[in-house]
């Protein structure tokens, strides 16, 4: 495990959750190396996302388990900006997979969202929306950051999310 999460999470500069302070966990999706749920935090008491990193990368892969620890580093570095996901912290469960705490965003991703109003958006409403997607590149761009795949579907609900590749 890497010194810079370690000493992260020692020094509470990332917020440490209990596992048990999650409850109505439910799958909404999966990606390369883990799984994203949903569930209701009562420490933050509201629904957060859980990205969670499978329990064999974390002790089999170095490298996946590096590229989680980057992602964590990026959007620790950016999560300020309104239109970047926000991050709340790690869990680690009793199996020892680590989980992100992240901002849940329960309207789809930029691609449904288009699907199903584009015909109803008129131009200021897209004009506004660009300036959003803009923003968050921007943020991300400020702080030498490049997000290497920027298709709609990682934007969600105008709130650009996945920073792992």
């Amino acid at each position: 495990m890497s010194d810079w999460f370690k000493g992260a999470v020692k020094h509470k500069h990332i917020k440490s959750f209990e596992y048990e302070a999650f409850e109505n966990m439910k799958l909404i999706g999966e990606e390369g190396f883990g799984s994203v749920y949903s569930a209701y935090s009562k420490d933050i008491d509201q629904t957060i996302a859980l990205k969670r990193l499978h329990h064999s990368i974390v002790h089999d892969n170095e490298d996946s388990f590096r590229e989680f620890v980057r992602e964590i580093k990026i959007i620790t570095e950016v999560d300020h900006n309104i239109n970047i996901i926000r991050f709340f912290g790690i869990l680690k469960d009793p199996t020892e997979s680590y989980y992100m705490v992240l901002q849940y965003a329960n309207n789809g991703d930029l691609r449904n969202y288009l699907q199903n109003r584009s015909s109803k958006l008129d131009w200021p409403t897209k004009i506004e929306m660009a300036k959003e997607i803009l923003s968050g590149i921007k943020c991300l761009h400020n702080a030498n950051i490049v997000h290497r795949d920027l298709v709609s579907s990682f934007y969600i609900y105008l709130t650009m999310g996945n920073f792992g590749t």
